[in-house]
């Protein structure tokens, strides 16, 4: 069961646009992770992250690595990979298959 809360957050910072907060909340019994076969959009993420192996395409070990926070603790990896044209952190230990709003607006070269 999920649950979504728009609140409009304000009406006119000029006067092209206005914005909206969306806060959405999940629901899972008896479990503290969210669906590993949903991909989704952080907002505040700065790196791409895959917590579902199988959905990354060539998966490599790398010399260095990548220590993540977030809200459910710190997790380290040194696999990447590929999700479409996208390059990716491999984390199978994380809660979630998370991309980075931030790194999705960057062109692509």
């Amino acid at each position: 069961m999920s649950m979504t809360t728009i609140t409009k957050v304000s009406d006119n910072i000029s006067s092209s646009f206005g914005f909206l907060q969306i806060v959405h909340s999940f629901h899972q019994a008896g479990s503290k992770i969210l669906d590993k076969n949903h991909v989704y959009v952080d907002s505040c993420s700065t790196f791409h992250q895959l917590a579902n192996a199988n959905l990354v395409q060539d998966i490599k070990t790398t010399k260095d690595g990548l220590t993540g926070h977030c809200n459910a603790g710190t997790t380290n990896t040194n696999k990447t990979g590929k999700f479409g044209s996208l390059d990716i952190w491999v984390n199978t230990e994380g809660i979630a298959n998370i991309l980075s709003l931030d790194k999705l607006e960057e062109p692509l070269i």
